[in-house]
């Protein structure tokens, strides 16, 4: 599987008075706060990586592009069937919104190296973004 960098977009905490409230509309009016000046794109492309702590349980991953060919080859499997009108809902938000602000999340087996670097990666820095 190929993976890439990308050069993140995300949202000017400061401008944003209630969170709760952007994230909320921001699947639906993402074309519009672009507009409005409520996101910034990082200087470069990158791999990001991230930390999520759950019920006192940590998990690691990293956000990064894939080639849709590994998909189409089937080197991505699929964990679920869609429904068609799903589907196309999704595909028309997408168009609508220019972007598709929900990544897809790829799940693989801990390979006990990389989540070593991935930590160390991490140890003693300060979140990009939280």
């Amino acid at each position: 599987m190929k993976i890439y960098p990308f050069q993140a977009v995300f949202p000017d905490k400061e401008l944003i008075a209630s969170e709760e409230s952007f994230f909320g509309r921001v699947k639906y009016d993402y074309p519009e706060f672009v507009e409005s000046g409520f996101f910034r794109k990082t200087s470069k492309e990158a791999f990001y990586i991230y930390e999520i702590t759950r019920s006192k349980q940590k998990h690691l991953g990293f956000f990064a592009c894939v080639d849709i060919e590994d998909y189409d080859k089937g080197h991505i499997l699929k964990h679920e069937k869609t429904l068609a009108a799903n589907e196309q809902k999704m595909m028309q938000l997408t168009l609508n919104r220019k972007a598709a602000v929900k990544p897809v999340l790829l799940a693989y087996s801990r390979v006990e190296d990389f989540h070593k670097f991935l930590k160390k990666q991490i140890t003693g820095k300060k979140p990009f973004f939280e």
